[in-house]
């Protein structure tokens, strides 16, 4: 969480795209990994 903040803060500093960007990889790579945990504990039943 405190890389997320971190990479939000700088991005605040630099430009909005950048916020923007970041913003969008953070929300992708966090509903990726809740997916692909979801797909590994239907493995397990």
């Amino acid at each position: 969480m405190s890389i997320t903040l971190l990479a939000m803060g700088t991005g605040v500093k630099g430009s909005p795209l950048w916020t923007t960007i970041i913003g969008i990889v953070v929300v992708a790579v966090a509903t990726w990994a809740f997916f692909r945990d979801q797909k590994r504990r239907k493995n397990k039943d």
